[in-house]
């Protein structure tokens, strides 16, 4: 058996939370080493590395290996039962992930609501707190990313619809709250993260703050959508209205027309009448050709 790091005597400071970590998951590593020669006897012909740092010791689980080792070591038992864990722990990181980012949201939003605080010392206090939940976002999205890779290793698609690849730009602070933050312009044309769309675990629950805070987003959402609906059927009649008024004006000018000119001044007054006729056809041509596509694709720009 290996001898937990950090209680020697050749340590400098047994007492230091690293050794403290270290000899922890020695302990956890010489119970684990011992059933592993049970679950994974083909993959146990490797000595048990005395030598090595303990954190430095890779294949333990069968994520650790590669898909050639696997069908090797006859693993494909033990690595779909690892798999089926892998998955609860990425659906509990992506939860802990969406919490933290609620947390992160409320959190911010207090700070700037606090502006009868003055002074460096109320300062420094509110950007330590905003510090420490960026931190907790960035603690799970790592821990994410980890089962994530696991799950990769183990023969997932890395196509999966589910477990997708967790860019930074999905947790970022700008979309921190997905709905949390004011209404601002550019709103209608903010793409929701998938953390948000994606599945739960039928085991994962999330606490009663949690949920409210998932209603009220939804109640948002919502309302933004039908108000965004609204503007939309709201642009379409002005643009039917638009397509009336020109072409009431083209038959006004129209109309204005001197059937038989006779003088020079009935003449140009008749060209003038169709160059405005003309001018109001054109814009009505534009606007209908423009009302499903085109015309809505300028307005979106």
């Amino acid at each position: 058996m290996r001898k937990p790091e950090g209680q020697g005597k050749d340590e400098k400071d047994p007492r230091s939370a690293i050794n403290e970590l270290r000899a922890q998951f020695t302990n956890r590593l010489n119970t684990w080493w011992i059933a592993r020669r049970v679950f994974m006897p083909a993959a146990c012909d490797d000595t048990y590395p005395h030598e090595a740092r303990v954190e430095d010791i890779k294949h333990l689980l069968p994520s650790s290996y590669t898909p050639e080792e696997l069908i090797s070591y006859d693993l494909a038992d033990v690595a779909a039962l690892e798999r089926r864990f892998r998955e609860v722990q990425a659906h509990e990181a992506l939860a802990e992930l969406r919490f933290a980012i609620k947390r992160r949201a409320a959190g911010v939003q207090q700070v700037k609501s606090q502006k009868g605080q003055r002074g460096q010392r109320a300062r420094t206090r509110m950007e330590k707190r905003v510090a420490t939940l960026h931190a907790y976002v960035d603690l799970w999205a790592e821990a994410y990313r980890r089962a994530r890779r696991a799950l990769l290793s183990l023969g997932m698609d890395p196509a999966d619809d589910t477990f997708q690849a967790l860019k930074d730009a999905d947790y970022a602070a700008k979309n921190m709250g997905d709905g949390w933050e004011n209404v601002s312009l550019g709103e209608g044309k903010r793409v929701m993260s998938w953390i948000w769309t994606v599945g739960r675990d039928a085991g994962v629950t999330e606490t009663s703050w949690s949920d409210e805070a998932d209603r009220v987003l939804w109640f948002r959402a919502r309302a933004r959508r039908d108000r965004w609906k609204e503007e939309v059927e709201t642009l379409e009649a002005e643009i039917n209205r638009m397509s009336v008024f020109f072409q009431y004006f083209a038959k006004l000018w129209d109309d204005a027309v001197v059937p038989y000119p006779a003088t020079t001044l009935e003449l140009g007054r008749n060209a003038y009448c169709y160059k405005m006729r003309e001018m109001y056809n054109r814009l009505d041509e534009k606007t209908n050709a423009g009302n499903s596509e085109a015309f809505l694709k300028c307005l979106a720009l």
